[in-house]
């Protein structure tokens, strides 16, 4: 091996928390479930790969599958569940901060929620503050039956209302005199639908045949000469001494095992736009950083992936993921990704066109948008949670400014009894005319002093 070539160091961000503030939030299990799946999968075709440097880059890839074995079994001997379906009997407590060059105050979310799938329970809340001065709260709770809405800054009841036909009794409420009917088939939430457990489970002689296709198809690996040095200042300096690999995945083979579709966002001015992609527009080229032990340390796109939704401008996405964990290298996940979003991107018809020049912005002004996310992924085994600091998670468009958030997520088994929520409740859709203006005036008067509190902030 050559001597290192290439050093490499990660500065990571210290998290902007608010002051005295402990609330935390969870990151979405969709990342974990991917890891699991991704690795899962190609532990299984090492057997049959005779290429030395391809023997030991698919052994990384198979520590990292029984990493992730590991994380789920801890985890399912606590709650009876896989990670996958971390609600089930979870807890879910996030914080973070919103802030921007245009907003002259700092926005603060915290939020806790907690699930029972046994007792069929559930309750969440979130308090609204500016500047660490507290606004609003609200509480949900919910069962088979009922949901129940606690706002004590706006009204002093319960608002609650059956989940099942809510759309009868809305028609059949005060509401619909005053706002008029809806017209709905039915309208009905559950809390508690099944789902089908996202265990890992493998067709071993399919995946050995795919992979055999995706070689012929044009899947290459190839061993660099540069060696690499990954020096990374938040641990310790810890310094990594990693081979390096390069895997390229032609369009085609992504397109065919990545379900493309459609993702609805809302663009910069509030409207509310569907993102199709409709293919990969680029090769995906990998690179890998692999250490003596066969540890993966590093995965990171060598170029920019490129997603098409039609239109001639093309969304890049760009990053790495890097695995720190002593006991297991996943235990301690960085990753730092990063979109580029022509929203030239998002006309891909003649209405959307119309919309925008609605709004005074020609097709040849649109703004671009860069999101960048920088992440720390912990999991504990000691008090079985996972938790996710947000380093940096940021959105700057040309036209409007840079906004950023920071904050901490985790996610834990749930200990807690969930109850009922206490109080005087109302009806929602069985309140009478007495209640109802007694609601209005109550909204109007709180209304009035939440307005003072935030001139007061400003």
């Amino acid at each position: 091996m050559e001597q290192n070539e290439t050093n490499f160091e990660i500065q990571i961000p210290e998290i902007a928390e608010k002051q005295n503030r402990k609330k935390t939030w969870f990151m979405a299990a969709g990342i974990l479930a991917a890891c699991f799946v991704v690795v899962a999968i190609i532990i299984v075709v090492v057997v049959k790969i005779y290429n030395t440097d391809e023997r030991k880059l698919l052994k990384g890839f198979a520590n990292l599958a029984e990493e992730a074995g590991e994380w789920n079994t801890v985890w399912k001997d606590e709650t009876g569940n896989n990670l996958s379906h971390y609600m089930d009997n979870g807890k879910l407590t996030a914080s973070f901060n919103l802030s921007a060059e245009e907003l002259p105050v700092t926005i603060g979310i915290d939020v806790e929620g907690m699930r029972d799938i046994d007792a069929k329970r559930l309750q969440s809340s979130m308090i609204l503050s500016v500047s660490n001065v507290d606004l609003t709260e609200i509480t949900v709770y919910g069962d088979e039956k009922q949901m129940i809405v606690s706002t004590p800054d706006f009204w002093r009841q319960n608002l609650a209302f059956q989940t099942s036909h809510i759309e009868e009794q809305y028609n059949n409420s005060i509401w619909a005199d005053e706002f008029g009917k809806i017209d709905e088939e039915e309208i009905t939430i559950d809390w508690f639908a099944e789902t089908q457990e996202q265990g890992i489970q493998i067709d071993y002689e399919k995946l050995i045949e795919e992979w055999k296709a995706f070689k012929e198809s044009g899947l290459t690996i190839e061993k660099l000469d540069k060696t690499l040095e990954i020096d990374v200042q938040s641990r310790n300096n810890t310094v990594y001494q990693c081979s390096q690999y390069r895997i390229i995945i032609p369009q085609e083979i992504v397109e065919s095992i990545v379900e493309l579709g459609n993702t609805t966002t809302e663009d910069v001015y509030g409207t509310e736009q569907e993102i199709v992609i409709e293919e990969i527009a680029s090769d995906i080229v990998l690179l890998v950083a692999m250490d003596k032990h066969n540890q993966i340390v590093q995965l990171q796109f060598e170029e920019p992936v490129l997603l098409s939704t039609g239109a001639d401008e093309k969304i890049e996405f760009s990053g790495y993921v890097m695995f720190l964990g002593k006991e297991r290298s996943i235990d301690d996940t960085l990753v730092r990704f990063k979109w580029n979003i022509p929203m030239g991107a998002l006309i891909t018809d003649e209405e959307t066109k119309e919309t925008w020049e609605e709004y005074g912005v020609s097709e040849e002004y649109l703004p671009d948008v860069d999101v960048v996310a920088d992440m720390n992924i912990i999991f504990d085994e000691n008090d079985i949670n996972v938790t996710m600091d947000l380093n940096e998670l940021t959105m700057a468009v040309d036209t409007l400014g840079t906004y950023k958030m920071t904050g901490r997520i985790i996610a834990e088994p749930l200990q807690e009894t969930i109850k009922p929520l206490e109080g005087e409740t109302i009806q929602l859709f069985k309140m009478t005319e007495e209640e109802y203006e007694d609601l209005q005036n109550q909204l109007i008067d709180n209304l009035d002093k939440w307005s003072a509190a935030l001139d007061s902030i400003y």
